[in-house]
């Protein structure tokens, strides 16, 4: 899993990219790798809160 750091970096590399290397549209592909981080941050709170708690509790 990587770094809060890390994901902000790439992030912020991203979005300082040129027009032309960075594709269509360099805030796109920012925002692309920001919800990755999101996405990845909330699956880490959620497998942290189910190895907590009675797994049971969590199934459907």
């Amino acid at each position: 899993m990587k770094s809060y750091q890390i994901l902000k970096n790439e992030a912020e590399q991203k979005f300082n990219q040129p027009a032309r290397q960075a594709g269509n549209n360099k805030k796109e592909n920012a925002l692309g790798v920001i919800s990755k981080s999101l996405k990845a941050t909330i699956n880490l709170i959620i497998n942290h809160v189910c190895l907590k708690a009675d797994l049971k509790f969590f199934q459907l």
